[in-house]
């Protein structure tokens, strides 16, 4: 099971891909 860390990093950059970044 992935860290807290580790999934805020995922969701940043997840959203940050989904922008269009």
């Amino acid at each position: 099971m992935p860290e807290p860390c580790d999934l805020k990093r995922k969701a940043a950059l997840y959203a940050s891909g989904s922008s269009g970044n």
